[in-house]
């Protein structure tokens, strides 16, 4: 994601598993404003979380969102359900968001 607000024009998406800066969620809020400003409308993004992942609660996850958004970043948000155990560790558990990802891959232009 900070990549792809540096340098939009070599980045063709980003896919965010769990995407966060634990324990340090307020301060995180600020990068990911600096990222949607940067990438802007240029780099779709999708970004992935479970709704019961230990690190970041559903709150604070949104919040990173909605930084991004209102700086002017374009992602699609999906909060899962039903990660086993930890879901924070959703990357672990294809079924859940293979479809989702590839969907979001196919719109990318070539």
């Amino acid at each position: 994601m900070h990549y792809a607000g540096l340098k939009p024009e070599e980045v063709m998406g980003v896919v965010n598993f769990s995407g966060g800066w634990y324990p340090y969620g307020p301060v995180t809020t600020p990068y990911y404003a600096n990222a949607g400003r940067g990438a802007g409308d240029k780099v779709k993004q999708l970004w992935l979380y479970a709704d019961n992942d230990r690190l970041y609660k559903e709150e604070l996850i949104r919040e990173y969102h909605h930084a991004f958004a209102a700086a002017g970043g374009s992602a699609r948000f999906e909060l899962l359900h039903g990660v086993p155990g930890d879901g924070h560790l959703l990357r672990l558990y294809p079924e859940r968001w293979r479809a989702i990802a590839d969907e979001y891959l196919s719109s990318l232009d070539r």
